[in-house]
């Protein structure tokens, strides 16, 4: 990593060779995995929620409550091997016993089929993120709604169809599931501008990181965009600007 714009510090920095403004290298460190019980009932639960916390922070805030994981003087330097294990670990906390409970609950007293159970149940927790205070927490909403159309599919044999322009575009959409920017083709997907959606969201993080623009909370300013129009992304101002 040469030149490293990965955050809006845009420091430059070549952390093969020195540490950027986060006080990170080129190398993983992870600082505690472990399940975390410090948020939200509904988050946590009473097995905790799966948690990574990385070393290294660019904001550099004075009174850092995580001073020794944010100046990167504790960790573990870790492989990507290793960190995909980690978290493939937490895809097991899927197999939450309260949900399945739930949906099974509504199988039995409902008489309905598996997906309308299940879009129930995962309808029911992603209002209780929407309607929490923290902003950071409330953008989690999107993501379980993105593991509830993406078991949905499954259940349904129905295979996502992600966007593949041909050429530089801009998608305009509502919102946009995190697994899906994950597929988008950076070299021709060059922003995204929604009508709901944050900047705070697991979507937006990968999509900053991988160069493509995020712009969110657009609303009715996009009603009247048509296809193939060229439009900007002024991201200073936060504002789409139309030809």
């Amino acid at each position: 990593m040469p030149d490293c714009r990965l955050c809006p510090r845009q420091c430059g920095a070549a952390r093969a060779v020195s540490a950027g403004v986060c006080h990170m290298g080129s190398a993983v460190r992870v600082a505690r995995a472990a399940p975390h019980y410090g948020e939200e009932p509904c988050i946590s639960g009473e097995r905790g929620s799966g948690a990574v916390f990385f070393a290294g922070c660019p904001l550099g805030c004075v009174y850092c409550q995580n001073y020794a994981l944010s100046r990167g003087r504790i960790g573990e330097t870790v492989s990507v091997e290793r960190l995909a294990a980690i978290f493939a670990g937490h895809h097991t906390l899927l197999d939450d016993d309260d949900l399945f409970d739930a949906a099974n609950d509504r199988l039995l007293t409902e008489q309905c089929t598996a997906e309308w159970a299940w879009h129930q149940v995962l309808m029911e927790l992603s209002q209780q993120y929407r309607q929490l205070d923290d902003p950071y927490l409330q953008a989690r909403y999107i993501d379980i709604e993105d593991i509830l159309q993406r078991t949905l599919r499954h259940l349904q044999g129905v295979q996502e169809r992600v966007p593949t322009p041909g050429e530089p575009t801009i998608i305009i959409a509502d919102n946009i599931y995190p697994s899906t920017v994950l597929q988008l083709d950076a070299s021709f997907v060059k922003g995204l501008c929604l009508r709901d959606g944050s900047e705070q969201a697991h979507g937006a993080i990968i999509a900053r990181a991988a160069g493509i623009a995020w712009l969110s909370q657009q609303g009715e300013a996009l009603n009247s965009v048509q296809p193939g129009e060229t439009i900007v992304l002024d991201m200073r101002h936060q504002r789409l600007i139309r030809d």
